[in-house]
């Protein structure tokens, strides 16, 4: 009985880890996304034909035609890569993004990028000091 309840157990675990539950889209993500990109990435004028505001534009990717977001492979993913090289945010347009969230986007995207269904962001979801307020 102890070794079937722990063997649930550990297989809730993987499926848990497996769909990123350690990684809160709404509380972790979507900050990042917003603060740092939104502003050039928006979908009323996508700089690099890039948005990042939903789901279906930022797994399609923009001009440079490889996927902003490969859900299961960060290492693929062109938005981490512009973002380690110090491409992404450009100087004066937003800060850095800091090692700790560059680490919890290569956890999200790795762990299969969950955007929840119709989720759309927008710009103004957090009081920026680009916008008074």
């Amino acid at each position: 009985m102890v070794r079937r309840i722990a063997g649930g157990l550990v297989a809730l675990l993987w499926v848990a880890i497996a769909r990123g539950a350690d990684v809160d889209f709404e509380r972790q993500i979507v900050p990042i996304l917003v603060r740092h990109c939104a502003a050039c990435h928006n979908s009323s004028d996508p700089a690099g034909g890039l948005d990042l505001l939903s789901a279906d534009t930022a797994l399609a990717g923009g001009e440079s035609g490889s996927p902003a977001i490969v859900p299961g492979d960060a290492q693929q993913s062109n938005l981490l890569e512009r973002i380690r090289a110090h491409e992404m945010p450009p100087e004066g347009k937003a800060d850095p993004v800091s090692d700790e969230d560059v680490s919890r986007l290569e956890k999200w995207i790795q762990a299969g990028a969950h955007w929840p269904a119709g989720r759309v962001l927008t710009s103004l979801e957090f009081t920026t000091d680009a916008r008074a307020g």
